[in-house]
């Protein structure tokens, strides 16, 4: 074993002679030192893109009834969704590393329950996972890791910190927006303020757990009409922005005679997926 350590650093054509290679020692195939059952110019296997899973579950539809995800070995993913859905009412895929790699799939569908794996090899573990969706660790037991991801807000009133509510806005068309990005956000401040001489700083804010919603009414006659967020809601992972287009007019308010574009954007915590906006 020492001579192999030692071979190593050596370059492949000439390992094969110094150490020995092609006798019948019966060694397999040469391993890398440090690292089990990768041989010498095999390439090291990808980590598994947990926040691409993530994204894919939290952006899917017909999920109001069950949306999970599974990590199993550290290398498979395995999701499970179900919903109230006419067709295709639920979904159970295993994945390897990354979303492309469909191992197997059971789903309900015109035609009936359908199942069907890609990868043979996994179908015994698959159908396992199917038969025990009830248990935490789906069936597999002792001989398997499985950790459950938690994704998913928790259903109710999302919490939110204001940002920014005025009268005039370089945005003179209606537009409602979710911004989870600091390049979009800056553009759209730019956009908001494109006609001050003098603008102010874009804000800080921590794209990488945090996004902001605005609405931007566009042009309105006169000066007593604002915009307000009231509320934000999670509902099976998705998102309702409640927002009202207030007339503050009266007969004792003062309303400035001009064309305004009243708008109002929050701050909260990071949720993907679509975004629905709900005028009061």
């Amino acid at each position: 074993m020492r001579q192999l350590e030692y071979c190593l650093p050596v370059a492949f054509a000439l390992l094969l002679a110094a150490c020995g290679g092609g006798n019948d020692g019966g060694m397999g195939p040469l391993q890398v030192a440090g690292v089990s059952g990768i041989a010498v110019g095999e390439p090291t296997p990808a980590a598994l893109n947990r926040d691409e899973f993530i994204k894919l579950a939290r952006g899917a539809s017909c999920s109001d009834i069950r949306n999970r995800l599974f990590i199993i070995d550290d290398k498979q993913v395995f999701w499970d969704k179900q919903g109230n859905c006419p067709d295709n009412g639920y979904s159970r895929t295993l994945y390897g590393r990354t979303a492309a790699d469909v191992q197997c799939v059971s789903n309900d569908s015109i035609a009936g329950p359908q199942t069907s794996c890609s990868n043979t090899a996994m179908r015994p573990l698959f159908d396992t996972m199917l038969q025990n969706l009830d248990k935490a660790d789906l069936g597999l037991g002792g001989a398997h890791k499985v950790e459950q991801v938690e994704f998913l807000p928790k259903d109710g009133v999302a919490a939110t910190q204001p940002l920014l509510r005025e009268g005039f806005s370089g945005l003179t068309s209606p537009l409602n927006v979710a911004v989870r990005d600091p390049d979009s956000f800056l553009k759209l401040w730019s956009a908001h303020y494109q006609y001050r001489s003098d603008p102010p700083a874009a804000p800080k804010i921590d794209f990488t757990r945090q996004m902001v919603l605005g609405v931007f009414l566009g042009n309105r006659p006169g000066g007593c009409i604002g915009a307000t967020i009231d509320k934000v809601e999670v509902r099976a992972g998705k998102v309702v922005a409640y927002y009202t287009e207030r007339d503050y007019s009266g007969p004792t308010v003062l309303c400035v005679a001009a064309i305004t574009q009243p708008m109002d954007m929050v701050v909260l915590d990071k949720i993907e997926g679509d975004v629905s906006f709900i005028k009061q």
